[in-house]
């Protein structure tokens, strides 16, 4: 890794040094070809400038590459949550098709999560290799970006699996799910009949109607991995619990050109919490998220089409098309993605105990209950930290001397805490786990 290493000595995950791995072939190889090049001159124009256009195009890519290899060097142990990141990747190639994917994860300076489409890292690398007899980008490594001022956090970084599950949709199930709403589309608006106009636009609402899929794919898939947590987290980032106010409706109902209604999200999430079984646990809460998404089941159909889609396409489309395939697509994902009823009985009977030693500040790792010594799982573990975080957060608060229930700045204190111990409770799981495993 002598080209793009840093010179301190810094620690990541396989995936990480994967993708430093290949990318420092890829220099030597570009290095190798660069050096080359002088030993072969040529007389004739033509194919100088055919070289001219070709080391622009290398420079070019290179360009492109550049902007993500400095933010994935940045990652490294002590900058993200690594315990989690390690959960979260065990649960995905638990998933059938994706038991060979592993995720780099690198950080944004946007307050936003993304992942990297495979124009934006894979063809741009292969572009590199081909030219200069180097190896494709490995199939099964995807790019997730994190902002830098949540990078270290843990309970806002619960949205990562959204992000993993649109590598799953590219790889996996996209062409299955796209064949279905093409079948569902069809039968309100029948591809083989009107104008070349009128196919045009049809050909514009299925581009709307796949992207919008996507993204509720990937909400049921991260709910499906980690449970509730993840409509907690997307409730934080959107900052959602406002929509009960009449001067927050705005785009909340608003389906975009990227993104449906944020309503029809939040109520695609209890319609699924439901199916799986996580809703008869949580709906007796009291925070804010649990009464944004009964909110949500409520007022879900009160949505519209943004300005900024064609007007055309507004006055035809027919939203009930998109709830048809939301309502195949939930149970699509129910069968196909692996969700685990034992976390759910086991998170009602634990929650309890890794409370009281969340409150004395203790590491949940190993917990005693009437059943014996337990090692909570990481899906018990996650969701226990978000419900200790918003409901019961006061009880370490009362065991700290000088520190209050009503500060602001000792709610977050004692939640930078909780992320802590969550992340070495998780670290902890997994090693244990590995452990058993090599006995």
């Amino acid at each position: 890794m002598s080209s793009v290493a840093r010179t301190d000595h810094p620690y990541y995950r396989d995936s990480s040094y994967q993708l430093f791995n290949h990318l420092d072939s890829l220099i030597g190889k570009t290095l190798s070809y660069l050096e080359d090049l002088p030993r072969h001159p040529s007389k004739f124009p033509v194919v100088q400038r055919s070289l001219r256009q070709k080391l622009k195009l290398l420079r070019d890519s290179w360009g492109l590459l550049h902007r993500y290899i400095k933010p994935s060097l940045d990652a490294d142990a002590l900058h993200v949550p690594l315990p989690l990141l390690d959960a979260l990747d065990d649960k995905l190639k638990q998933v059938p098709g994706c038991g060979s994917f592993d995720c780099v994860v690198f950080q944004l300076t946007a307050v936003n999560y993304a992942m990297l489409t495979y124009n934006e890292v894979n063809s741009v690398a292969n572009r590199i290799a081909r030219m200069v007899k180097g190896d494709d980008f490995p199939k099964s490594l995807s790019l997730v970006g994190i902002p830098y001022s949540q990078s270290s956090s843990f309970f806002l970084n619960c949205l990562i699996p959204h992000e993993m599950a649109h590598f799953v949709y590219q790889e996996v199930v996209g062409s299955e799910i796209k064949s279905k709403v093409d079948d569902i589309l069809n039968a309100y608006h029948p591809a083989t009949k009107g104008t070349p106009e009128e196919k045009l636009l049809l050909s514009q609402i299925r581009g709307l109607l796949n992207i919008w899929v996507e993204e509720i794919f990937c909400d049921l898939f991260a709910i499906s991995l980690v449970g509730p947590a993840f409509s907690f987290a997307f409730a934080e980032m959107t900052s959602a619990s406002l929509i009960t106010e009449e001067s927050a409706i705005g785009k909340f109902f608003e389906f975009g050109r990227s993104h449906p209604a944020d309503v029809a999200r939040f109520y695609l999430h209890l319609r699924h919490l439901k199916a799986l079984g996580w809703w008869r646990t949580i709906e007796r809460w009291s925070c804010s998220p649990l009464q944004l998404l009964k909110h949500c089941g409520k007022v879900f159909g009160q949505t519209f089409l943004s300005g900024e889609i064609n007007s055309d396409a507004r006055s035809v489309f027919n939203i009930q098309c998109f709830w048809d395939v939301c309502d195949w697509l939930l149970e699509f994902v129910k069968n196909r993605v692996p969700s685990s009823k034992k976390d759910i009985e086991c998170f009602v009977d634990q929650y309890p105990v890794i409370s009281s030693y969340l409150a004395r500040a203790i590491v949940p790792s190993t917990i005693v209950t009437d059943s014996g010594m337990i090692h909570p799982s990481p899906a018990v573990l996650i969701n226990a930290a978000y419900r200790f975080v918003l409901e019961d957060v006061q009880e370490l608060l009362r065991n700290i001397e000088g520190r209050s229930e009503s500060s602001v700045a000792d709610r977050s204190w004692c939640t930078e805490r909780l992320e802590l111990w969550v992340l070495k409770a998780l670290e902890d799981c997994r090693l244990l786990r590995i452990s058993r495993e090599t006995r």
